[in-house]
Formats: C-alpha cells, sequence, structure tokens
C-alpha cells in the first residue's frame, strides 16, 4: 500500500468521522427539538389532526418520490457535478419537478378527500403543495458541501430551519388549535430553508441553464430512481395511505405517532448514511473497492447495534414512555411502539445496506428488491388486518422485515456482500423479543 494511498484513506476516515459526529449531535438536537413540540402540540392538538397531516404528508412525499429522477444522486455521484453547466441544468430541473409536484397535488386534493371522506383535504393539501414549490427552489450548494462531506454547516442551518418552523407551529396551534397549525410550521420552514441555502452558504449561486447532455446522462441514471422512488413510496407512504384506507383518522394519527418514536434512532442512522456514508462508500468503491466489503459490514455492526439497542428499550419500556409523555387520548400508541420497535430489528437488517446497490450502479435491482418488500407489506397488513383488525395489522406491517431478509440475504451474497457475523445476532436479539411480546400477551 502507497503512502499516498494510507494517506488518502486517512484523509476520508477523519472525513467521515467528523461529518458523523456533526450528524449524530445534530440529529440528536432535531429529535429533541420534534419530540419537545410533540409533546406540546398532543396537548394542543387533537389525534385526528395528527392522522390529517399524516396522510396529507404521505401524498407530498408521494408526489416528490413518483417524480424523482435522481437529481441530488447525479450531483452526489457525477464527475462534473462542480461544473456551473451541470448543477445550473439540475437546479432548473428541480424547479420544474417542484411545479409538476404542486400541480399533482392540485389535481389529487379533490380525489383524497372524497376518497377518504375527509373534505378538509380539499384546502390543506393544497396548502402544503406550496411546499413543493418552494423546495424546487432550494441551492445545489448544500448538495456540493455534502458531496465533499462537508456537513457542519448544513446541520447548524438544518436545525435553524427546524426552530423556525416549530415556533409557528407552536404560536399557531395555541391562537388556533387545528392541522392548519402543522401546515404553517412547515411553510415556514420551507420558506427559511430556501433562504438559508442561497444567502447563508458559501459557493457557486444558481441560474436558469438548460444543457441537454446533462439531461441525458440524469435520465440515463435517473430512470431508475424514479422506479424506485415510486416503489420507495409504496413501501414507506403507502403503508400510511394503506393504513388510512382501513383505520379511522384517530388510529391513523397512533400509528403515525408510535412509528415516529419507533424509528427515532433508525432515522438519525439513515442521516447518517445519506449524509457520510453514501459519499464515502462511493469513495471507497472508486479507489479500493478490495476494501468495500469490510467497510460496508462495519458500517453495519454500527448501524444494527444502535439501531437494536433503542429498539429494545422501546419494547420494554415503550408503554412507559407513552403514559409518562402523552395524556388519556394517546395512550393507545404505547402498544403500537412496542410491536413496532420488535419488528423493525428484523426491517434494520435490510435497511442497513442503503445506498450500497447505488453506489455499485444496480439500480434495476435496488428497484425490484423494493418491489418485493412492497408485495410483503400489502399481503402483512391486509392479511394482518384479516386476521386481527388494527392489533393484526400492526403486528404484520412491523413484521414485514421477516419476510424480506431471506431475499435481501440473496441478492447481497450475489455481491459477496451477504454478512451472517453481522446479523446472526441481531436475528436472535429480534426473535427473544418477539417472543416476550408474545408471552405477555402484547
Amino acid at each position: 500500500m502507497t503512502a499516498l494511498t494510507v494517506n488518502n484513506k486517512s484523509h476520508l476516515l477523519g472525513r467521515v468521522i467528523k461529518g458523523s459526529i456533526w450528524t449524530v449531535a445534530g440529529n440528536f438536537a432535531s429529535q429533541i427539538l420534534r419530540f419537545g413540540s410533540n409533546l406540546v402540540l398532543t396537548h394542543l392538538l387533537f389525534p385526528e389532526a395528527f392522522g390529517l397531516m399524516a396522510l396529507i404528508q404521505s401524498i407530498l412525499i408521494a408526489m416528490h418520490l413518483v417524480s424523482d429522477v435522481g437529481l441530488q444522486q447525479s450531483l452526489m455521484r457525477h464527475e462534473h457535478a462542480n461544473e456551473p453547466h451541470f448543477y445550473n441544468t439540475i437546479w432548473t430541473v428541480q424547479i420544474i419537478k417542484g411545479l409538476i409536484v404542486f400541480g399533482a397535488m392540485l389535481i389529487a386534493s379533490p380525489i383524497a378527500a372524497a376518497f377518504y371522506h375527509q373534505p378538509q383535504l380539499l384546502t390543506l393539501t393544497p396548502a402544503m403543495a406550496l411546499t413543493a414549490v418552494l423546495s424546487g427552489f432550494n441551492s445545489t450548494k448544500a448538495i456540493l458541501l455534502n458531496r465533499q462531506l462537508k456537513v457542519g454547516t448544513l446541520t447548524v442551518m438544518d436545525l435553524g430551519v427546524q426552530v423556525l418552523g416549530i415556533v409557528v407551529m407552536l404560536a399557531w396551534a395555541r391562537l388556533s388549535p387545528s392541522p392548519w397549525a402543522l401546515v404553517a410550521g412547515n411553510l415556514a420552514s420551507s420558506m427559511a430553508a430556501v433562504a438559508a441555502r442561497h444567502y447563508w452558504l458559501e459557493g457557486p449561486g444558481n441560474r436558469l441553464h438548460w444543457d441537454k447532455s446533462v439531461i441525458k446522462e440524469v435520465w440515463s441514471f435517473g430512470g431508475w430512481v424514479m422506479v424506485s422512488s415510486t416503489v420507495t413510496f409504496l413501501v414507506g407512504e403507502g403503508r400510511t395511505l394503506l393504513n388510512a384506507s382501513l383505520v379511522d383518522t384517530r388510529t391513523l394519527g397512533l400509528l403515525s405517532l408510535s412509528t415516529t418514536l419507533a424509528f427515532v434512532i433508525w432515522s438519525a442512522l439513515q442521516q447518517i448514511c445519506g449524509r457520510v456514508l453514501f459519499p464515502a462508500y462511493v469513495e471507497v468503491w472508486q479507489q479500493r473497492p478490495q476494501n468495500f466489503s469490510s467497510v460496508v459490514a462495519r458500517a453495519r455492526r454500527i448501524q444494527l447495534w444502535g439501531g437494536t439497542a433503542v429498539a429494545a428499550g422501546l419494547v420494554f419500556g415503550g408503554q412507559a414512555l407513552v403514559h409518562c409523555f402523552y395524556d388519556a387520548r394517546y395512550q393507545d400508541a404505547g402498544w403500537f411502539l412496542r410491536i413496532q420497535a420488535a419488528g423493525a430489528v428484523f426491517s434494520f437488517l435490510t435497511m442497513s445496506y442503503s445506498g450500497v446497490l447505488w453506489v455499485l450502479n444496480r439500480p434495476k435491482l435496488a428497484a425490484l428488491l423494493l418491489a418485493v418488500q412492497t408485495v410483503f407489506m400489502v399481503i402483512c397488513i391486509l392479511g394482518g388486518y384479516w386476521l386481527g383488525g388494527v392489533h393484526g395489522l400492526v403486528i404484520g406491517s412491523s413484521f414485514t422485515g421477516v419476510l424480506l431478509y431471506p431475499v435481501s440475504a440473496y441478492v447481497y451474497h450475489h455481491f459477496g456482500l451477504f454478512q451472517p457475523r453481522v446479523d446472526m445476532p441481531i436475528i436472535a436479539i429480534g426473535v427473544c423479543l418477539a417472543l416476550y411480546l408474545f408471552l405477555h400477551g402484547v
């Protein structure tokens, strides 16, 4: 190994550690802010308000994902990402995408209102859709800084934006307790994010530009990103939309709350993946592919043990957590949370490979794996609801990862990335947690 290679490896490790520290600290602060604001909001608003917002967010995310052509991924991985003609074309396409999402939300709002029998969606949905227009104007400076693993400034900026949104949300809920408080907070955050990215971050500004060669390159990669993102919607937000067709808005709000708590640590770990691990994986694969498997194994081991430790704590203490912090209207979320935490352990096994197939330039396979997960999820939710009502729905939805793991193991074994020594202890813990809940009648 040459001195240059050692120095490059050491430099990358230093940037990864620094980026991870910033991301963990930022996510911890973000989760504290979110948890605190949710506690206050649960006393100001009813569970139905959170159910409506969960439904609207799912529709909005759906529109974003089905129109996702991999703009951020292209900027993160392309060798010409720092050239003005490239990132300005990306910015232009991003604006167009935001306008398309807004238009689609306008069309979807009366359909959603009629289908879910919620007239408020007629006005709430278009208002939330304005966040898509605002997000389209976000500067590419943030992505280019992330590409270089310079995440400290981004973390501080994101926290500032979040604080502003929370202040607006709480003030509105205090004066007028309704779902509009949640919409107002999201709009305030979106406006602040656009301003901060353009005027606070260092880097080249954006202007409208259209380069057909860039569009062609992005589409060759982004076509499969769109397919994968569409399936990602079906896995994530599609779950919420499917649940909404089976349960009332109160139960949906409780499920939204418990899901947020169950995946709180995993959200932090996935943010590290997006901001730190993905660019690091790209660099390792391009410069030292022989080390890729060991790097992935180390990253997965840290993610799995961190996520599993928190999940185990929620299985044993989830009910007490909800009882301590939430009033009587939200107590049913406690047993939702315990079941979801146990099932999450099995989901972590596949989720810990986040970004790996993209680095290997296998977007088609990533989309296929997500499609399989979607089929399993729908079967588990519908089958669980048919067999056991809401209780069965929660169990079926939570343990989809059990069915997915063998498929995932087969896929990653093909690339020499199946790591049973990493996985087996986690599986054993997941089985013990599930048995504990079963024997105690949860």
